[in-house]
């Protein structure tokens, strides 16, 4: 069965889990605060994704911004994240 790492982006907080492809929560949910720096979030990904990486299929990414497919940017209402360097 096929596994994702899910990040929830928030204002506040971000949380963490593992699902599997049925939606199920395979995994304790971890939450973390939101950094107010672009090198903070960025770093706090990193280290999520490192940990994880090697357990799962997928990442996958809930924001409260959109993400243009196009040039591969989360846009978000103060900054801009180029997916490639996360």
């Amino acid at each position: 069965m096929k596994k994702a790492l899910a990040i929830d982006v928030g204002g506040t907080k971000i949380y963490n889990t593992i699902v599997d492809e049925c939606g199920e929560i395979i995994s304790e949910i971890e939450k973390h605060p939101t950094p107010k720096t672009y090198d903070e979030i960025i770093k706090l990904f990193k280290d999520i994704i490192s940990t994880y990486e090697n357990q799962v299929d997928v990442i996958a990414f809930s924001t409260c911004g959109s993400v243009n497919n196009n040039s591969r940017i989360y846009r978000e209402y103060c900054k801009r994240i180029p997916a490639n360097r996360v």
